[in-house]
């Protein structure tokens, strides 16, 4: 998982955390708004100990031999270019599309078995009663630069994070490097959520920071532009707004990996110049936050590959529910309006098909789905409840969304005026729209947004949680019993331990009417299929999910 925004947030999501998350999405971190000098004082170095682990979680690492020749380069479409290459506290979503490349994190989510698993830590101890985790930083990776990546150096990186007041590394009181390889963090709050936060930024080495300028402002100037990492391939150039270029790296420490020479990042946000690249050959593979399901599947008809994943993006309506004032305080009104929308209609009318329904806060297959629909369309039901909340004639109400959901919002305004509701829409620019969902501004009555979901459903936790990364607005009211539960979730050492507390958390949203879970828009990622030219990736599929592992990519290409 990786870090969020960045006020725009993890839902553009991956993921990541999605992106690796998920990831985008999910995934998050919040970007910090102030940044001080990085230190080391709350450091200090001890002879190895032993820990008494509460829970472990250890991953293998891929160190298989190259089982395809290192050779070619190929162009990728992005269609948003990243801010910031190389300094993690101010990378955002955009930022981590490119960031895969060149940095690696500490740990990933898997998005197909929910699990974390170790990059840079190759294991972790967990001992809830000290508070306490105990990483294992695994052997022989070094940076870009030469150097290596030991102990010293993520506990470098976790302080550079705490200095800079990014969510959860400021629960870090103190750290103990106990040998070479083994880091332990003194926390003072461990909960769920822990592995998840740690797990987000990327590891930068400490040396090509420091020795990049005098002073903490000049560095973090040069770091922006300049990722010095552990990941498989070197950072070459980069021109704003126009491309992104990268060399293997030679000393990755998968052996044999990666297999892709070259790679360039073309930026272009027109959508349908995108497909013309790929069509005429000056593009390789298409993959970013902005693709549009019809392009995919149009381009899937031409003969060009695509993988589809169907977990990503959840779609759905959040009230303006604590406002007495406003209907949407009535359980009722909203629970009238879940059974208004025609969610399997709505899916399949917005996403050609490819689109999934959804019952619950939850995806299909989730290990915290509760099962069947409770509140299936029907109008009748829906103008019934609005009877009964003293709403027999309908309301009006305004529905706060942006261009981009302009068709989705339309369908929405006829489902509504179906069950008495007149409903305007609030076409709101960019930058008012995301300050009013992420921010404590909040929306006059309904509002159409977005959410990465998870196989682990940890985003009932970050988003909708006790206290949430994004969805902090005032607002948006919730239960008394959905708060406990979340409170509750947050004790567990890990998802699959809390599975069951997390079911009746989304049990209990949808009793609360808490929003209305609308659809799941898939992953997709177009590629050319031609011999000879091909390009090979298990992204986007069951292999690889929302996990992009851009060192197992390859290309029949030679150059």
């Amino acid at each position: 998982m990786k870090k969020l925004f960045f006020v725009l947030l993890a839902v553009i999501i991956v993921g990541t955390l999605i992106f690796t998350s998920c990831g985008n999405q999910a995934t998050t971190t919040v970007a910090a708004t102030t940044t001080a000098a990085a230190t080391t004082t709350a450091i200090k170095t001890t002879a190895a100990a032993t820990t008494t682990a509460a829970a472990t979680t250890t991953a293998a690492a891929t160190t298989a031999a190259s089982a395809h020749p290192i050779q070619g380069s190929v162009i990728r479409i992005m269609n948003q270019g990243p801010t910031v290459l190389g300094y993690p506290p101010e990378m955002g979503a955009n930022d981590n599309y490119s960031g895969v490349y060149t940095m690696e994190n500490l740990f990933i989510l898997d998005s197909v078995t929910g699990q974390y698993e170790g990059v840079i830590a190759e294991s972790w101890k967990i001992d809830q009663t000290a508070k306490t985790v105990t990483l294992n930083i695994r052997k022989g990776v070094k940076f870009h630069d030469g150097t290596v990546c030991d102990a010293k150096a993520v506990a470098w990186n976790c302080q550079l994070n705490k200095d800079a007041k990014i969510q959860y590394f400021t629960f870090i009181n103190s750290m103990d490097i106990l040998d070479d390889y083994t880091l332990r963090l003194n926390l003072s709050t461990l909960d769920i959520t822990t592995i998840t936060m740690l797990s987000s930024p990327y590891i930068i080495s400490p040396t090509a920071y420091q020795n990049s300028g005098t002073d903490n402002a000049t560095r973090q100037t040069w770091a922006r532009l300049n990722p010095v990492g552990t990941g498989p391939y070197k950072f070459v150039e980069f021109k704003r707004d126009s491309y992104i270029k990268f060399t293997r790296f030679n000393d990755y420490w998968r052996t044999g990996k990666p297999y892709i020479k070259n790679v360039e990042i073309l930026i272009i946000p027109d959508l349908l110049v995108s497909a013309q690249l790929l069509q005429s050959g000056d593009a390789d593979v298409w993959w970013s936050n902005a693709n549009i399901t019809t392009n995919a599947i149009d381009l899937e008809k031409k003969g060009f590959g695509v993988n589809w994943w169907p977990s990503g993006i959840s779609y759905m309506l959040l009230f303006n529910s604590a406002d007495p004032a406003k209907p949407y305080s009535n359980a009722k009104v909203r629970l009238a309006i879940e059974y208004a929308i025609n969610r399997p209609e709505l899916a399949a009318l917005i996403g050609s098909g490819k689109y999934l329904p959804l019952k619950y806060l939850a995806m299909a297959g989730s290990m915290a789905n509760p099962g069947d629909d409770p509140h299936p369309f029907n109008v009748a039901t829906a103008k019934q409840l609005l009877s009964d909340a003293g709403y027999p004639n309908g309301f009006k109400t305004q529905l706060l969304t942006i261009q981009r959901d302009a068709t989705t919002a339309s369908a929405i305004q006829g489902y509504l005026a179906a069950a008495g509701i007149t409903c305007t829409l609030d076409m709101a620019d960019t930058s008012r729209y995301y300050n009013q969902i992420w921010t404590t501004t909040g929306w006059s009555d309904l509002a159409f947004v977005m959410m990465p979901l998870a196989t682990n459903n940890s985003e009932i936790i970050f988003q909708m949680g006790a206290n949430p990364l994004n969805f902090k607005a005032a607002c948006f009211y919730k239960t008394p019993a959905f708060l406990q539960l979340a409170t509750q979730a947050l004790t567990y050492p890990s998802y699959e331990a809390a599975k069951d507390i997390m079911t009746k958390m989304v049990k209990q949203s949808s009793d609360d009417a808490l929003c209305v879970p609308l659809f799941n828009v898939p992953y997709s990622l177009i590629y050319n299929n031609v011999p000879g030219k091909a390009y090979h990736t298990n992204f986007c599929t069951s292999v690889e999910a929302s996990t992009w592992r851009v060192y197992n990519d390859w290309t029949d290409k030679t150059n």
